[in-house]
């Protein structure tokens, strides 16, 4: 290809203000595991460095999960390409292999955490793969996966390109809820925040929003595409 070629191709592309693909990749603000008796708590303070999804079949150690990530307004516009999420095994001698599903909610307002007088709002309550229903009550199912203990630090990997209208529409806070998926025996055990084993990761792949471009800039570049129109005539 000429450069004349290569150069009006380049500029048409700045003309029109088209955005390239990007990604982005997170790791959570909140780990919550939340019990019978509330939020998870180590000495009064709610306890995020391990995250873990214990289904019925625990009595009082039973769970359910939430993780919260900050995107601030990186997403405002764009377009949800793909979403995937990277969990890491932090194993006890109470971890028991099993299904574990990830749900979406848009109530990133809902208190999993632990009030200044030890009282917590959430709770786990047994209700079949949604335990979290008086908790959570939008939450749009993004799918599961097999928890199968390897290795501390092994990871598992869930697709959660499921729901990317869910994290095309949210303005900033991503809250992701987990739970067991018909296995109430699941004892899947993960690290949290600040956990050596690996912390949760959300990548998400996305076109930013188009840009919209100065007058000036589209009446510079329809110039030069004219003019490089011009000597390739002339040439």
């Amino acid at each position: 290809m000429k450069k004349s070629c290569v150069a009006t191709a380049a500029l048409a592309c700045l003309i029109s203000g088209q955005a390239m693909a990007e990604s982005i990749s997170v790791n959570p603000f909140l780990a919550s595991t939340v019990r019978p008796d509330g939020p998870r708590q180590f000495e009064g303070a709610l306890s995020q460095f391990f995250f873990n999804v214990e289904g019925a079949d625990n009595g009082d150690f039973a769970n359910y999960g939430v993780l919260r990530f900050d995107l601030g307004t990186l997403l405002a516009g764009a377009t949800i390409n793909s979403v995937g999420l990277d969990l890491f095994e932090s194993n006890a001698s109470f971890t028991i292999n099993g299904n574990v599903a990830v749900y979406y909610s848009d109530q990133d307002g809902v208190d999993v955490s632990i009030n200044d007088d030890g009282t917590a709002e959430a709770a786990y309550f047994v209700n079949g793969n949604a335990p979290f229903a008086n908790d959570f009550t939008d939450t749009v199912f993004l799918g599961g996966d097999f928890f199968e203990e390897t290795a501390n630090g092994a990871q598992e990997s869930f697709n959660l390109s499921q729901g990317l209208q869910s994290f095309a529409d949210d303005d900033s806070i991503i809250t992701l809820v987990f739970a067991e998926f018909n296995d109430s025996g699941v004892a899947a055990t993960y690290g949290g925040i600040g956990n050596p084993n690996g912390e949760p990761l959300l990548t998400i792949e996305y076109t930013p929003a188009p840009v919209p471009l100065p007058p000036a800039i589209w009446l510079l570049g329809s110039g030069l595409l004219g003019l490089l129109g011009w000597r390739r005539r002339t040439a």
